[in-house]
């Protein structure tokens, strides 16, 4: 899973999304999104991910929830947090 990992610079945002889209078949994505809780600046957005591993071609699906930080419109901080063991099978030689 190259794209894991802390980024806390602004120019790492655009390496993870590189590096995340050259790992998984974006035309087979599904998000479904069950809720968006919202308080000031402060966002918590729960639901599931649905993708296909490029290398093996699995379909996995993980939980997901993420909570983002916006500071002058703008998304200033962003933690997600996965099933990784799901991830990680799918992508297991």
């Amino acid at each position: 899973m190259p794209w894991t990992g802390p980024r806390t610079k602004r120019s790492e945002v655009a390496d993870y999304f590189r590096t995340l889209g050259a790992n998984i078949v974006p035309e087979k994505n599904v998000d479904d999104i069950e809720a968006l809780l919202v308080d000031g600046d402060h966002a918590v957005m729960l639901g599931r991910f649905t993708r296909v591993a490029k290398g093996t071609g699995r379909t996995f699906m993980t939980p997901i929830a993420m909570h983002l930080q916006v500071a002058g419109g703008k998304i200033v901080k962003l933690h997600l947090y996965e099933d990784t063991l799901a991830v990680a099978e799918a992508y297991a030689e």
